[in-house]
């Protein structure tokens, strides 16, 4: 029913997301999720959901159900960030895809989200998160996009633990050209 748009579809898919996280939190979920069938089907449920035009809250309330999930069940890290990637990188190569922007300001969104919660855990994937989303920032993309995208190289540096090191460096020069270009214009 969440899957209509609108602000009362919105609404309702903040509301079914927040109590999804309150479900993962419960013992009871918490053992479910541990079957790889049934973590598979959430996951698959939570990327359903990029291509959509989420708002900030209910971007907000995505990412911290797949912070939830990866919390009741670690082994979920791994088929969650392998889609997330996948999502992002197709979005990020087809730019005419129906809903581009959304998908990457969603995907972006509920990756800062993981990197927050579960940076050093992270650590395989931090490369191929920051090559995306330092691809993010290209001038045609959407304000919100790149605001997404260097939330995301924050959070890399800021929690990626030891791994994060090889990219303070180039984040720096990023981030100096940001600004310059934003003086210029």
């Amino acid at each position: 029913q969440a899957a209509a748009s609108g602000v009362a579809a919105r609404d309702a898919l903040h509301g079914a997301l927040r109590s999804s996280a309150a479900a993962f939190r419960s013992g009871h979920d918490r053992e479910v999720l541990k079957t790889v069938a049934t973590r598979d089907r959430v996951v698959a449920a939570l990327i359903a959901l990029l291509p959509r035009a989420l708002g900030t809250l209910v971007r907000r309330q995505l990412g911290e159900c797949m912070c939830v999930l990866l919390a009741a069940e670690g082994r979920a890290l791994v088929p969650l960030l392998d889609a997330l990637i996948v999502v992002l990188t197709k979005a990020s190569k087809d730019a005419k895809i129906p809903g581009g922007d959304n998908i990457k300001c969603n995907t972006l969104a509920c990756v800062g989200a993981l990197l927050e919660r579960f940076g050093v855990l992270m650590a395989v994937r931090l490369g191929e998160f920051y090559s995306l989303a330092k691809g993010c920032l290209k001038a045609p993309e959407d304000a919100a996009v790149r605001a997404a995208a260097v939330g995301v190289i924050v959070a890399i540096v800021r929690h990626g633990g030891q791994t994060a090191h090889a990219h303070h460096e180039d984040a720096l020069k990023l981030c100096k050209g940001l600004l310059q270009v934003r003086r210029h214009t």
